[in-house]
Parts: structure tokens; C-alpha cells; sequence
């Protein structure tokens, strides 16, 4: 599974870390920002971009240190013009040359590289409401929302698709109890308004 998606959704349906590849990252996973530091990396059961200030824009600081050196942890999620990581995107790409198939589910295909992965494999269907660019490569096109045609799929293949619980969820019950006990947010040093215009190339300039 080759996912642009940070929810962690594939290993809370089922799937091992080592069958994802999650190109942008997981808001479920935070690493130490001390490069000499023997933590690499910390899988939690919880949002850890949810207490960041500035709805967890341009910051990966997520406001905990690190427990064996005590440096700051930050997010592993890739926002727009940062790098990917270069063993997961070299791990997607040779999964992909070695696919007969991709089926590519509820993206646009616009944003490189994961765009450019899917052509990588023999053969694609892709499955989106809306046009792309490699409607016309593709060995079919389907034009249909993704639940309908997995759930018409699993039927096909007489494979039984569970009701999910929240009950049984070890994220969800975390999430749960996280929003139920803290209502406030790390404490950060609120942005001026060069740095946010800086940081924002969307946001309006003043000019004198």
C-alpha cells in the first residue's frame, strides 16, 4: 500500500507498518530532533500534530521533548515543498516497477512524486470522481466514489469487510480521552506578522 494519507487508516484497518508506505508521513509518529540521540523515531496512539499552534502549520515542534536526551520531538508529516524521505519513496517506487497492477483510489494524481509512481506498474485502474491525467493510460476508469467500488470489490472476491468499532480502536479510545482531559495547547511563541508572511507566501502583503 502506497498512500498519500497521514491518518494511519491502512494500519488501523488491518495492514502492518511494513506493507505502508506513507509518503507524507503520520501524525501518529514523532522523531527526536537531536540527530546523536538513540531515539529515531516514537509510534503513539495519538494525534501528535494536535497541540501544535497555528493548526500545526509550518512547524513540526510538537511541544514534548524527548525522553532520553530531552530535546525537542518533532512531526514526521511532509507539508508542501519539503523533501520526501528517501527510503520510503525508493520503497514505493520498487514496489511499484514490480506491480502487474495499480489501483489507485481518490487522488488527483497532481502532486509529485507520488503522481508519478502509478505509471511505474504494468498496468493501472484508477478510481476518482473527478478527471486526471492518466485517465487515458489507464487500463480502465472508473468514475464512482472509492467506499462503493471497494465494497462492490470485496463482494466480488467473497471478502467479508468488518463494521467497524471505535470501541475496539486503540486510537480512537486515545483520541477520545486526549480531547476529553486537555483543552489547551503546547505552549509556543506566537508567529509576528513577518514571520507569517514569510512563512505564507498565500498570505497579503503590506506595502508601504
Amino acid at each position: 500500500m502506497v498512500t498519500q494519507n497521514v491518518d494511519g487508516l491502512h494500519q488501523r484497518a488491518g495492514l502492518c507498518d511494513s506493507l505502508v508506505s506513507e509518503l507524507h508521513g503520520s501524525v501518529f509518529r514523532e522523531t527526536c530532533d537531536n540527530s546523536e540521540c538513540e531515539v529515531t523515531e516514537i509510534k503513539r496512539t495519538f494525534d501528535v500534530t494536535s497541540g501544535k499552534p497555528h493548526n500545526g502549520r509550518h512547524r513540526h515542534k510538537t511541544g514534548r521533548a524527548c525522553d532520553s536526551c530531552g530535546s525537542d520531538l518533532k512531526d514526521v508529516v511532509v507539508h508542501f515543498g519539503e523533501r520526501l524521505r528517501d527510503d520510503v519513496l525508493k520503497k514505493a517506487r520498487q514496489v511499484c516497477l514490480e506491480s502487474t497492477l495499480s489501483v489507485v483510489m481518490g487522488t488527483s494524481l497532481k502532486i509529485p512524486p507520488a503522481n508519478t509512481l502509478p505509471r511505474l506498474s504494468e498496468r493501472r485502474v484508477i478510481c476518482n470522481l473527478q478527471w486526471t491525467a492518466h485517465d487515458k493510460t489507464a487500463a480502465m476508469k472508473i468514475n464512482a466514489k472509492c467506499d462503493d467500488v471497494m465494497l462492490a470489490v470485496c463482494k466480488h472476491l467473497d471478502v467479508q469487510v468488518p463494521v467497524y468499532d471505535p470501541g475496539k480502536d486503540a486510537v480512537a479510545r486515545e483520541v477520545k480521552e486526549v480531547k476529553e482531559q486537555s483543552s489547551t495547547k503546547a505552549e509556543f511563541a506566537p508567529l509576528s506578522k513577518k514571520q507569517r508572511s514569510a512563512k505564507n507566501p498565500s498570505m497579503p502583503r503590506t506595502t508601504a
